[in-house]
């Protein structure tokens, strides 16, 4: 067997970290809050959790996500961690990504949104802009975005899953 070079041993740091496992909440509890509209969780929060009103639905009004967040901070328009959450998310989970409100770069686009639908994710909240909404329609998939660009993502990193983010003015 090969010997891994010392580097394969090394920490990446602050903005290369992925973390696979949290402690998650029952998932029969998670389900009990579809029985609410929003807007009556976000009063039962004293309104301090809403999200900008900027990111909004994109796939249609008859969208709507309810589940656990795999959170993903990115270098405003880079997508690296987008592609590694796919492989952290568990079928179930909605991916939300920090972005930064970036109208850079998309960070999402059709070819992820198909490969998290197959895996079974609920689908994306984007703090960005996303791209190939025709391909991303034809799913009849919940993505919320700030909006669209044809610009297409970096794929450097830094980034960071399972990790504080700040989406759409929320911690």
């Amino acid at each position: 067997m090969a010997n891994k070079p010392r580097s394969a041993e090394m920490h990446p740091g602050p903005g290369f970290r992925v973390r696979t496992t949290f402690k998650r909440l029952d998932a029969a509890f998670v389900r009990e809050f579809t029985e609410f509209a929003t807007p009556d969780i976000s009063d039962l929060l004293n309104r301090l959790y809403a999200v900008d009103p900027a990111i909004h639905c994109l796939t249609g009004g008859h969208h709507s996500l309810c589940g656990l967040a795999c959170t993903v901070k990115v270098f405003p328009g880079d997508n690296l961690m987008v592609h590694k959450s796919l492989d952290i998310a568990k079928p179930g989970d909605i991916i939300v990504v920090d972005a930064g409100a970036s109208t850079l770069n998309a960070v999402l686009g059709d070819l992820v949104s198909t490969k998290a639908k197959h895996r079974g994710i609920l689908g994306f909240v984007i703090d960005g802009l996303v791209r190939d909404l025709p391909g991303i329609l034809e799913l009849d998939w919940p993505v919320f975005a700030r909006g669209t660009t044809p610009t297409g993502p970096l794929h450097r990193g830094p980034g960071e899953v399972n990790f504080p983010i700040t989406c759409g003015g929320v911690v």
